[in-house]
């Protein structure tokens, strides 16, 4: 079943999540849901799901860990032009205004920081690191725990939550 729970565990509620404090135990349509929320509040719009979202190879990757109960990282992976939208439209720039590389990567951090500060919360608490971004990266090649394809402004992303076990990239 899509929802378990370890024997003895303490468990939350969390936007329709069950979440154990012993593991981690969210799904990928909590994911979406919590990334909806983050969407509609820094962006006013909606991200859609793809079910195979294309490699992440050259990509900009952001990503901040988790420690506590729980403890892994979170990213959000985009190509470069995804990430130059991203911050174009969270910091409201004129059309045809680009974002400089420092506010894209200022961007990026924010949405991967509210995104791990949601997921968290749903944890039940713990420790939020603070946000790293690797331009150009490279693909990630551990497995992760939860891994949700999108679509915005004809652009592809990928969230992922992975294990501590498996470290940070950047």
């Amino acid at each position: 079943s899509a929802r378990t729970q370890s024997r003895g565990a303490r468990v939350r509620r969390c936007g329709g999540a069950t979440v154990s404090v012993a593991a981690f135990m969210l799904r990928v349509d909590d994911l979406r849901a919590l990334v909806d929320q983050v969407w509609q509040t820094l962006l006013n719009d909606l991200p859609a799901p793809i079910v195979d979202p294309p490699g992440e190879s050259g990509w900009t990757r952001a990503e901040v860990t988790i420690s506590g109960g729980w403890s892994g990282t979170v990213r959000v992976s985009c190509p470069p032009s995804a990430a130059r939208q991203l911050a174009a439209a969270m910091l409201d720039l004129e059309a045809g205004t680009a974002a400089d590389e420092d506010e894209v990567n200022d961007a990026l951090a924010k949405l991967a920081n509210v995104i791990g500060g949601n997921v968290k919360g749903c944890l039940g608490g713990g420790t939020l690191g603070l946000p790293t971004v690797l331009a150009d990266a490279p693909a990630v090649t551990e497995p992760a725990l939860l891994r949700c394809g999108l679509a915005w402004r004809g652009e592809p992303l990928v969230l992922e939550i992975v294990n501590a076990e498996f470290g940070t990239t950047s």
